[in-house]
């Protein structure tokens, strides 16, 4: 298992629906709170939403935060 800073500080953007340009920030917060906010958005809309770690390029599709939330080290927030 790769080692993954769930608390790193990232941001959960929505990209437009139409081929637009610019992303709308939904949320900022610690990736775990990110990937939970995701998580339970509309599913309709879950393949627009992706999480980038603030001060980087790195992004994280929503695909790849599903695998994140099932790992046994995710930490479970109430």
């Amino acid at each position: 298992m790769s080692a993954v800073n769930l608390w790193a500080e990232t941001m959960l953007l929505l990209r437009p629906a139409n081929d637009g340009t610019g992303s709308r920030r939904i949320d900022r917060g610690r990736l775990s709170e990110m990937v939970c906010r995701a998580l339970a958005w509309d599913e309709a809309e879950r393949d627009r939403l992706y999480i980038q770690y603030v001060g980087s390029a790195e992004m994280i599709p929503f695909g790849n935060m599903a695998m994140l939330a099932r790992r046994s080290d995710f930490p479970i927030t109430i």
